[in-house]
């Protein structure tokens, strides 16, 4: 029950990555409570490597919140902190779930679709809605993430492309994937992305 529920969190998390700041929230806080849970209850099952991660995380993220506040003393500034450093937590739990190879694949998968949406979505905002030769398409989260999105995007699709078990026709549909997000980054004016 625990695979399945982590693989519904998982895809949810993946598909609203490129397209919702909230579910972004929403599911990373649900994917990291799960993944600490599981961690708590099967210490014993976890590898070196794990232990080590969570412990390194935990760390990392508790002595950068209490420098926070030390040396700013405001509740604003340490809650800011937090929340824009949670991915610390994140770390250890994909190092834990993603040693799965269908959940990993799911997860990219997820992603590359997701993405795509957020390229689609960014050409026909572009151009269809609000035709204008200068427009500079930014997809379902700003310039900067769209873009970061799209760049992953490819770079997942390019992965799956130089899989010898990846069919014929999911290979066609990759490369529409990697078509869409180039487009959309050409429109994005890609500023801002890494």
């Amino acid at each position: 029950a625990y695979y399945y529920l982590t693989a519904v969190v998982l895809t949810l998390l993946m598909l609203s990555l490129p397209t919702s700041k909230a579910g972004m929230n929403i599911f990373s806080a649900l994917l990291a409570l799960g993944g600490f849970g599981y961690a708590i209850f099967n210490v014993k099952t976890l590898t070196k490597l794990e232990k080590f991660a969570f412990l390194f995380c935990i760390a990392t993220y508790s002595i950068g919140g209490i420098a926070s506040y030390a040396l700013h003393a405001s509740e604003l500034d340490f809650a800011y902190y937090m929340q824009k450093n949670s991915f610390w937590l994140l770390i250890p739990v994909f190092i834990l779930i993603l040693k799965h190879e269908q959940l990993k694949n799911l997860a990219c998968i997820a992603f590359i679709l997701a993405a795509t949406i957020a390229g689609i979505e960014s050409l026909y905002d572009a151009y269809l809605a609000n035709f204008d030769v200068y427009a500079r398409s930014t997809g379902f989260l700003g310039h900067s993430r769209h873009a970061n999105s799209m760049l992953l995007s490819i770079g997942l699709s390019l992965i799956y492309l130089n899989k010898k078990e990846t069919r014929t026709a999911i290979k066609s549909l990759l490369w529409g994937c990697i078509i869409i997000a180039i487009l959309s980054l050409l429109v994005s004016g890609s500023r801002g992305a890494w």
